[in-house]
């Protein structure tokens, strides 16, 4: 049974406007009225409704989270690490998938950006140059460094960092180096992962050989592209005695795994494969990958927010956390 104001109104015999300014904290009323008041909400089992309580004062203890794609393992550990830090501070989420669709994103944030929630952790699909509407809302953007107003907080891996370290490993573990990206790939951080690639191999002596797939990382077909990765891996491989495949993310490099296996090819000693986020579908295949740290990209994500929206300090506003490289056995 959901208790009211009204119940507690009748069992203390305050009038109800006295029992809502007790129960809020806001305007005037005795001591006495409030020891009685307070008694017997506990006694009663009364719960203020977040919901409505937000309605009447214009902030929700609620977050916002868009994510391009729950069904992705490194977007959904993002949300399911920030939803926690959020909850043991005392706020609720609510989960936005913009399913890839800078419009439907755009969407999201003009309706949350009115007062709905207190602030907004978004994990964009936005290309660099894109804005939103103006709004007045705490935001936090994870691995995404738009060209927006100033207040807003970036936090995102050093994924330059990720490129580079993966250019080499490949290289001192004595493959020739290619990086296989995807459609769709024109994120900050995605140039930025190539970038680094591109420039380690050069400064290695190398010209830098990126291949893109027509399909995107969550769209991929191994039959559609067998005969293609087969044609390319072979005439590589009759040019260098191995090949190492360095992959824009930990699905696509799933995908590159058993292509390859599903072809004959043998990992690693014909082909070396390492991927981009350190997911667990990388450490379940056994997938060397760059590991991106989302308990810190999380835990300055949040403490961001968190401090944005009670108006306190905080730290720089682009934030950029460290990337390691996790050997396994495709390497």
């Amino acid at each position: 049974m959901n208790i009211s104001i009204k119940d507690i109104a009748k069992k203390t015999g305050y009038a109800v406007s006295t029992v809502s300014r007790v129960l809020n904290g806001k305007g005037y009323f005795s001591k006495e009225a409030e020891i009685k008041i307070k008694q017997a909400a506990k006694e009663m089992g009364y719960q203020q409704n977040p919901l409505a309580l937000g309605m009447k004062t214009g902030s929700l203890s609620m977050i916002a989270i868009i994510v391009p794609d729950i069904m992705n393992a490194y977007y959904a550990q993002l949300v399911e690490t920030c939803e926690r830090i959020l909850f043991k501070a005392g706020y609720l989420t609510i989960i936005c998938s913009s399913d890839r669709n800078p419009d439907t994103e755009k969407r999201y944030v003009e309706k949350l950006g009115h007062g709905l929630v207190s602030g907004l952790i978004i994990i964009s699909s936005l290309e660099v140059k894109d804005k939103f509407p103006n709004y007045d809302l705490p935001t936090v953007y994870i691995d995404r460094f738009p060209k927006l107003k100033d207040g807003i907080v970036c936090v995102a891996s050093d994924n330059y960092q990720g490129g580079v370290l993966a250019a080499n490993h490949l290289i001192d573990t004595g493959t020739y180096p290619i990086m296989i990206t995807t459609a769709g790939d024109r994120f900050s951080s995605n140039e930025k992962r190539i970038l680094g690639f591109s420039n380690t191999c050069q400064s290695r002596g190398l010209e830098p050989n990126i291949i893109k797939i027509s399909a995107t990382s969550e769209d991929l077909d191994l039959e559609a592209e067998k005969d293609s990765f087969d044609s390319k891996i072979s005439e590589l491989l009759s040019q260098h005695k191995r090949v190492g495949i360095f992959c824009i993310n930990d699905n696509l490099a799933a995908f590159m795994y058993q292509e390859a296996s599903m072809l004959g090819y043998k990992v690693p000693e014909q082909v070396a494969i390492v991927g981009f986020d350190g997911s667990a579908k990388s450490k379940e295949l056994g997938i060397t990958s760059i590991r991106q740290d989302i308990n810190t990209i999380c835990d300055v994500c949040c403490n961001n927010l968190l401090s944005m929206i009670h108006k306190s300090k905080i730290y720089d506003a682009s934030q950029t956390i460290p990337v390691s490289l996790i050997k396994r056995k495709t390497t």
